[in-house]
Parts: C-alpha cells; sequence; structure tokens
C-alpha cells in the first residue's frame, strides 16, 4: 500500500498536478481576505481615493487560464468632502459575426432590494472588437467595460447579511440588460461587499496627515475616477477567449 501511495505521489509530482489542500474556491473566501486584497489607489494629486476588489477573486478557465468575465467593486472616497460613492464594475466577453456582428450594449442592470427589483441605468467605460482570430472561428471576440452605481445603505445591507459559515447564501444576484441580445446574469459575494465597506471605513477614520490630502483642483482640471477603465483589467487574447465562449 506505501508502495502504491509513493507511486500515486510521484505522478501527481513529474506531472505538475499536486493537489493543493490550501486552494479555495470563490465561495470560502472571507471577508477579511477580500479586506486584505483591496487595491488603493491614493495619489496626492487627485482629490478621490480609489478602492477595488479586483484581486480578490478571478476564476480562470482553460489551459490559457482565461479570465472569461470579471467583476468587483469600486469605492470612491473623496478626501475634500469625506464623501463615498460605489459602482459595481463588469468585464463581458462574447462572440458575433456576420450580420450578428453587433454590440449588446448593456445599459441597464437590475437587481433585488427588500422593497422589489431596482433597475438602474449602467456607463459604458470602455469597449473592444478583436477579430484577430476570424480566421480559426470565423468570429469576432467584443467586450464591453461598464458599471453601475449602488446606494451606500444597499451595500451596508448586503455587508450586514454576511455571515462567514454557509447555509447562509452569501451571493448577491444581479443582471445587466443588453439592448440588442441576451442579458448578462452576475454575482458578487457577500464577503466582497463587506470587506471593501470595511477597508474604506478604515482608511477614512485615518488622520487627515495620512490620507495624502489632495490640492486644491484647479479649474478644468476635475478628473472622474468612476469613468476610467480599471488599469489592472488584462485584455484577454480572441484566440484564447473564442473556444471558451458557448454559442
Amino acid at each position: 500500500m506505501k508502495k502504491l501511495t509513493l507511486t500515486i505521489l510521484l505522478f501527481f509530482i513529474l506531472s505538475g498536478c499536486i493537489p493543493n489542500p490550501l486552494l479555495k474556491t470563490p465561495s470560502d473566501l472571507d471577508k477579511q481576505h477580500f479586506k486584505q486584497t483591496v487595491t488603493i489607489d491614493d495619489h496626492p494629486s487627485n482629490t478621490v481615493v480609489t478602492f477595488s476588489t479586483i484581486k480578490g477573486v478571478q476564476e480562470k478557465q482553460g489551459t490559457h487560464n482565461v479570465v472569461l468575465n470579471d467583476n468587483f467593486l469600486r469605492g470612491f472616497f473623496n478626501k475634500e468632502t469625506n464623501a463615498k460613492t460605489y459602482q459595481v464594475y463588469n468585464v463581458v466577453y462574447y462572440a458575433a459575426s456576420g450580420s450578428d456582428s453587433r454590440w449588446k450594449h448593456f445599459e441597464q442592470a437590475n437587481y433585488q432590494t427588500p422593497v422589489g427589483d431596482k433597475i438602474t441605468p449602467t456607463t459604458l467605460i470602455k469597449e473592444d472588437e478583436d477579430c484577430s482570430a476570424i480566421n480559426l472561428y470565423g468570429q469576432c471576440l467584443y467586450s464591453e467595460h461598464v458599471t453601475f452605481k449602488v446606494d451606500e445603505a444597499w451595500l451596508k445591507r448586503v455587508a450586514t447579511s454576511y455571515a462567514p459559515r454557509p447555509p447562509t447564501d452569501n451571493i448577491w444576484r444581479y443582471m445587466l440588460i443588453s439592448k440588442s441580445g441576451d442579458s448578462h446574469k452576475d454575482k458578487l459575494l457577500k464577503a466582497e461587499v463587506a470587506g471593501l465597506l470595511e477597508r474604506m471605513t478604515q482608511y477614512a477614520s485615518l488622520p487627515t496627515n495620512l490620507q495624502g490630502k489632495a490640492p486644491p483642483m484647479k479649474s478644468g482640471t476635475a478628473y472622474d475616477p468612476s469613468r476610467t477603465p480599471e488599469p489592472l483589467v488584462k485584455p484577454q487574447p480572441a484566440k484564447d477567449v473564442l473556444p471558451m465562449i458557448k454559442p
């Protein structure tokens, strides 16, 4: 039996497929994980600090570790007014060709609240068309970066309902409504919401001399980070993504 065990272990070592007992699935990630992985853009020249959960979790697929679609939270803290605002950031990939080659245009988002579904407009941050692999797959790859605002009161309610252990439903679901084509259903972990809110509260409680106070803005130099593409989003090659997209 020992010889068999050693043989199996040697196979995993040589093949590079050693099981990692510490590897967690997205549903196992807790509030503390997301709080620790929040990125903070606090440039002294900017009045607004940007917080993001982009590094919290990314589901990768296939041999090329493709991030087929991505979504995360961004929060913004105004160092002059102490105001906080929030948005859900989505990167959606899809394929089209011929007469179907058109943008889906995700113009609205729909999410559930205690008083019913709420429909809110989205903002297009960036879009891209990649036809580099059309000879291989007969399709072009499209991507849209869209965001929608979420009230702080609702996010606090989502965060409060987070529990560190199942069977509590720790998922917040929403849907992007397309102008042309199928809608896109997605979700965020409540732990992600709770982690971001706590990290922003922690920052806001710092003494002002540790917050990187920005100088007064000059007329005509207003900067709106909520309309800026997330710099840590890496474009996915069409040759890797198109085989992963269901027709």
